[in-house]
């Protein structure tokens, strides 16, 4: 019955595979056929790809993925760190998780772009348009940070009422070395959350890159988005979806790998 119910899975996912091809196939055929490139075929478009990571100029399109996955990997580190602090707290102490939750609420409705636009406003000044590369940090920050906030402080708080009495018997409840059996037991929700998050990071960042350089020109940055923006001012508007794709797979990159690691760690739970 479970090898069945695993056919069927896959046989679903490829009809859905194939269904999203054939529809994007369908509509690169008829703007194609109105003379609009913008949407070149799926062969086309991987071909493209290949020639932006493999071709004369690959060593751009590598540049601006390591640039963006700095950019990435520092707005997330620092939010990793003081979601997981704050976290941490805000499952100790009640209080403090009602304190926390309208500063994590305007994180999370907080339109990403209104910021952008806000922090290109700071930094108008010729001397300062250095610093708007670390702009796609803060987005990253406000992206994840809610999400990882509430993985610290969902595990402890959801830990068995038995275990917080046994920790409560030995060491005390609200003790550091409590961190020992909560930490490990907030693995799995700490995973999903920064799976999740770092999805949405690869998104914000190559958004904000967008946002910050459509007008100011690309000579002082480089990055996936920032390349996205300097091949539709050249014209060559059917490099937008080879490029929309490396940053897709730089999502997989990412992402695929912690959730390999979580689905390791629920296997050897179960085991």
């Amino acid at each position: 019955m479970k090898n069945k119910r695993t056919l069927i899975g896959i046989i679903s996912t490829a009809l859905g595979v194939a269904f999203l091809l054939g529809a994007w196939a369908i509509a690169s055929a008829i703007l194609e056929g109105q003379g609009n490139h913008l949407l070149p075929g799926p062969w086309k478009s991987l071909l493209l790809m290949g020639k932006f990571l493999f071709g004369e100029d690959a060593a751009i399109t590598w540049i601006s993925m390591g640039w963006t996955f700095a950019r990435i990997l520092i707005g997330f580190s620092i939010s990793f760190v003081a979601a997981g602090i704050l976290g941490i707290l805000a499952g100790y102490f009640s209080p403090f998780h009602s304190f926390m939750k309208p500063i994590v609420g305007v994180f999370r409705a907080i339109p990403t772009a209104a910021v952008v636009i806000i922090l290109v406003s700071l930094f108008v000044k010729p001397d300062l348009f250095a610093q708007r590369s670390y702009i796609p940090c803060v987005l990253v920050f406000l992206v994840c940070f809610p999400l990882i906030y509430e993985a610290f402080q969902t595990a402890i708080q959801n830990e068995p009422k038995d275990i917080k009495d046994s920790i409560a018997l030995e060491c005390g409840r609200k003790s550091l070395k409590s961190l020992e059996v909560y930490l490990p037991d907030s693995v799995p929700f700490v995973l999903l959350a920064s799976t999740q998050s770092l999805g949405l990071a690869v998104k914000v960042s190559v958004m904000s890159e967008l946002l910050i350089y459509s007008s100011q020109g690309t000579s002082h940055a480089l990055g996936i988005g920032i390349q996205i923006v300097f091949e539709r001012s050249q014209g060559n508007v059917e490099n937008i979806v080879p490029l929309s794709l490396i940053a897709l797979m730089m999502v997989l990159l990412i992402s695929v790998p912690l959730w390999l690691w979580k689905r390791h760690l629920k296997k050897t739970v179960l085991a």
